[in-house]
């Protein structure tokens, strides 16, 4: 423009007509290119909405007519009864029969009051998919929508990692002591270390953070005027680059020109391919504020996520130089660029695909198979919570937050017994491997898994296997920082995706609190990570095969289908919900409904294939094998492993029926919220043991009952430190008994119990705790206080007559 316009005033007329001539072919050369594009982007969206509506009238035929147009809602009216029929003989979730007298009409059971609650409840996107794709492996929704999502998720925290290697660049390039954008951050963040601006009325004291955004801003014209008219003049900016030091002052100065031109060029361009406008370019740029979600009531309920999306991420887009009002002074720098990246990194991961999919939605064939699998709203629920995650109304955090997160530490702080269980899942990576390219055989795909996984084991003690997890997913480095910070709550619960990890916001913490927190999560991150290089084992054997790059790391994520995943695509609706009181229901639930989800999913395909008098494929065979039974009785084993190794013969008998009941699926029937708990007490009652049972897990009762255990009921007072412990420990958010037994130990006390206390084995899983069964009679046996039984003896009813006094 400049080129062609800057000598205007002194032109003839000429010479303006022959620059207008020019700028005319300019312009329609423009517009082709403009149509062109939008041309070619049309193109693909059709080819895309043509595959799966010919895909949902091939398997939903019921619901068109013999031209292929979706019948109206007459049309269905009168065929209700065919579509009945045709759905029942399809056999759609067909398969989950675990009743209650709850989900009854006129006194029978209902089959589909239970399809609706496990639909409206336990299932997630994936099964989603999998139901409107008929089990399909291939199917055009699980392609379009739910392995999309994953891809975008992957690419987010992937650009988020790659912002980050920057700003470690930046910030090593001006002080290499530092090293990192994390440690420069925790520098910035020391308590106590602030300063008086006396000019600015509205602030007493500021600190480092908060003087280095206002730095920050004060580079940029408009945002400068706005903040002197609140006080901060020249003497006070003085003040400030006093303060800040030479180091801090270098690395916003680099930071600010990073956003405004590198930065800035990366979020246009797909900017552009979004909206074929651009960006408008604002100098010496940084974030006016921390952006936060709007009002998105109406969208949230209609499933708008596409609507939600631009809402969500408009602000930071397009409102980038804020011209009115006074500038918001309590913003750490570090926070408002941390939340800038992460959204900007998000927008340049999913703009495109949601633009792609809502476009696909909009076909009247996919939205009437939506409609009347009755899936609609559920379906686009999960996909706009996988979109944005934190969209909706924000909830305070409350006493119920804080308790559920100290439980989960006070759970699990410091037992080494976790390493073995969560390894346990390991096995479930056996459903993705595949030694030959022709097919799955588990008779060589077992021994081959073994070697693979024992090779991926030995590499964790180089450094090698963790090096090229995080090289090959960011996914997986994201989760290893999550597990190296000893955060149980997002391992054991699941948050929400959006901020990746590395954002650290307000970091307060000590280093020696940081040390602990991570210390006391090691054993759980350790065998987090052990069950997760199952998957490497899958990709080692992939890459074998000649699978591409992409392929391959998809197959190493899928950990998240049964590894107590961070993505919000294998989010059912009760994990999704804001509520804390839900949230501390769905406590230690992660797993479980992974599994249940699995379960479906490989019912659903087997079905399909039986249906269509096909062989069930091997995969899904082992699918429903290793979720329903095998990894829950691995779990059982490894949480009886001390009865295994070293309990009488009633000890192993017992951790033995556990087993069995394992592999039978009783676990994760007994699981599932609400219907598991009803399910599990006719079960007891049925076998003689005790009737009651948890329904979720009850951080508060189970604070309680430990507290209760301090009372001695025979000399009728309190043990004070019994009393007393849980209640430290819960402050703590950690479990002391391996710290008592390691100090134990080290004082020469051996025994085995000492031994079960270090380990983190609870006494209700440790030999000679077990209760002895006689119909209804529970009898709890201290064999401290009786002689020890022979080995194969057992109490006969006389003998617990006599116990009990006649």
């Amino acid at each position: 423009a400049l080129d062609s316009f800057a000598e205007i005033s002194s032109m003839d007329i000429e010479q303006l007509e022959q620059l207008l001539a020019d700028l005319k072919v300019q312009r329609a050369e423009a517009i082709v290119r403009f149509n062109n594009r939008r041309d070619a982007k049309r193109q693909v969206y059709t080819e895309k909405r043509e595959q799966i509506e010919e895909q949902v009238k091939g398997d939903y035929d019921i619901l068109f007519d013999e031209d292929g147009a979706p019948k109206d809602t007459n049309d269905l009216k009168r065929d209700s009864q065919s579509v009945y029929e045709y759905f029942r003989d399809r056999k759609i979730l067909k398969g989950i029969q675990e009743l209650t007298s709850k989900f009854t009409t006129n006194g029978k059971i209902d089959p589909n009051k239970i399809k609706v609650f496990f639909r409206n409840n336990l299932i997630h996107l994936g099964t989603i998919t999998n139901i409107l794709d008929r089990g399909r492996e291939d199917g055009m929704f699980t392609k379009m929508f739910y392995d999309k999502l994953n891809e975008m998720s992957e690419s987010h925290l992937e650009g988020a990692y790659r912002q980050e290697d920057i700003l470690n660049d930046i910030v090593s390039s001006v002080n290499p002591k530092l090293k990192s954008y994390r440690k420069w951050a925790l520098s910035l963040n020391k308590t106590f270390d602030d300063i008086e601006i006396p000019s600015v009325k509205k602030m007493s004291r500021i600190t480092k953070n908060e003087a280095l955004r206002i730095y920050a801003l004060y580079k940029n014209p408009v945002q400068r005027e706005k903040l002197i008219s609140q006080g901060f003049n020249a003497d006070a900016m003085k003040k400030i680059e006093e303060f800040l030091g030479k180091d801090n002052l270098a690395i916003a100065d680099m930071v600010v020109d990073y956003l405004s031109n590198t930065y800035f060029d990366e979020v246009n361009n797909v900017y552009i391919q979004a909206n074929d406008v651009s960006l408008g370019y604002v100098e010496n740029y940084f974030p006016t504020k921390t952006v936060s979600s709007e009002k998105l009531g109406d969208m949230m309920s209609s499933g708008d996520f596409n609507g939600i999306f631009n809402a969500e991420t408009s602000p930071a887009l397009q409102e980038r130089t804020d011209t009115t009002g006074d500038v918001v002074l309590n913003e750490a720098f570090t926070d408002v660029l941390s939340n800038h990246i992460a959204q900007m990194e998000q927008y340049k991961a999913y703009a495109l695909g949601v633009q792609e999919m809502n476009n696909i939605l909009r076909s009247d064939s996919i939205a009437t198979v939506l409609k009347e699998t009755g899936l609609s709203m559920l379906f686009k629920a999960s996909i706009n919570y996988a979109i944005n995650p934190n969209a909706g109304p924000k909830q305070a955090e409350g006493i119920a937050d804080w308790l559920g997160r100290k439980f989960i530490g006070f759970a699990l702080a410091f037992k080494i017994i976790q390493i073995l269980k969560q390894a346990s899942s390991a096995f479930g990576a056996l459903e993705k491997y595949q030694t030959f390219s022709k097919g799955q055989s588990i008779f060589v795909d077992l021994p081959m898994f073994a070697i693979d996984y024992t090779t991926s084991l030995l590499g964790v003690f180089t450094g090698k296997t963790l090096r090229e997890g995080k090289k090959i997913s960011a996914t997986f480095k994201d989760r290893m920082r999550k597990n190296l910070k000893g955060d149980f709550y997002t391992i054991e619960l699941g948050t929400k995706m959006g901020t990746p990890n590395w954002v650290y916001k307000k970091i307060q913490r000590t280093k020696v609190g940081r040390t602990l927190k991570s210390a006391a999560g090691m054993p759980t991150a350790v065998g987090d990570i052990l069950g997760v290089l199952g998957y490497m084992a899958v990709y080692k054997a992939a890459k074998r095969r000649g699978v591409p790059e992409a392929e391959a790391r998809k197959l190493f994520n899928e950990y998240n289908t049964t590894q107590q995943t961070q993505r919000a695509s294998e989010k059912t609706s009760m994990q999704q919900s804001n509520n804390s009181f839900v949230k501390m229901f769905t406590m230690f639930l992660s797993s479980p409904l992974l599994m249940i989800n699995n379960t479906m999913q490989g019912m659903n395909s087997i079905m399909r294939d039986i249906g269509r008098k096909e062989m069930p494929k091997a995969k899904d065979v082992r699918k429903v094998a290793l979720n329903f039974s095998v990894m829950n009785a691995l779990f059982v084993a490894a949480a009886h492993s001390g009865m295994l190794l070293h309990g009488d013969d009633d000890d192993k008998e017992y951790a033995w029926n556990k087993i069995k009941d394992a592999l039978m699926g009783k676990n994760l029937i007994y699981s599932i919220p609400y219907l598991g708990a009803g399910i599990q007490v006719a079960a007891n009652k049925s076998s003689g043991e005790s009737g009651f049972t948890n329904d979720g897990t009850n951080a508060l009762v189970s604070i309680v009952e430990q507290v209760y255990k301090g009372f001695d009921r025979k000399e009728d007072k309190w043990d004070v430190w019994k009393a007393t412990k849980p209640l430290l420990e819960l402050s703590l958010g950690s479990d002391i008994d391996a710290l008592i037994g390691v100090s134990d130990y080290i004082n020469g006390d051996y025994d085995e119990d000492v031994m079960y206390e270090i380990l983190g084995i609870t006494k209700s899983y440790r030999p000679g705790n077990i209760s002895v069964d006689k119909k209804f009679i529970m009898i709890p046996v201290n064999r401290e206080k009786k002689p020890k039984k022979k080995k194969g003896s057992s109490m006969s009813f006389e003998e617990i007559n006599e116990l009990l006094g006649g």
